[in-house]
């Protein structure tokens, strides 16, 4: 389904659509909301489509979780405004200017410690393999570039060369 979205109404794109998701509730596809709360939009999407995957190609039960492997390319890293303006406005000087001695002295302290979980670039490849307990060999690629292409060329590779059964492959470096 697309549809035009209100937040580009008085816009040069205010005419644009996207598609648009059905309402749905990831806590039944992933089991559970307690890990939902350390994750970010991203890691969630990245989670439900590894678990399309893995089901569809019915991998955990055709596969040890140890001949399962992991290959991901990483975006870089984001937050929303809510999860780290404490933070931020901790560490701003009296001049209005940003200050990582702040960041350091009174920013991260300010903010709950588990949103790093939430915007470190690796954390959606990372939830994958806990929730759906692949042990396998894994690599990740950072935020660059084509890292997509390199995820897939090393889970072929693994495959190919016998290092794993099967090779669960993604990326989120080209939004």
């Amino acid at each position: 389904e697309t549809a035009a979205l209100p937040e580009l109404a008085g816009t040069p794109m205010e005419r644009s659509v996207a598609a648009n998701l059905p309402g749905f509730d990831p806590a039944i596809r992933l089991g559970g909301r307690r890990m939902l709360k350390y994750m970010s939009d991203a890691a969630v999407l990245g989670c439900l489509a590894a678990r399309e995957a893995l089901e569809e190609a019915a991998a955990l039960r055709r596969f040890p979780p140890e001949r399962i492997g992991l290959y991901a390319g990483t975006g870089l890293a984001a937050a929303s405004v809510n999860d780290v303006r404490t933070m931020v406005e901790e560490s701003i000087d009296p001049a209005g200017h940003f200050s990582c001695r702040l960041l350091g002295e009174r920013g991260l302290g300010a903010t709950n410690p588990l949103v790093s979980f939430k915007i470190l670039a690796n954390m959606p490849p990372c939830l994958v393999s806990v929730i759906e307990g692949i042990k396998g060999p894994n690599l990740i690629f950072t935020p660059w570039e084509g890292q997509a292409g390199a995820a897939i060329a090393e889970g072929w590779r693994a495959v190919a060369g016998g290092e794993v059964d099967c090779a669960l492959v993604g990326a989120a470096d080209t939004a």
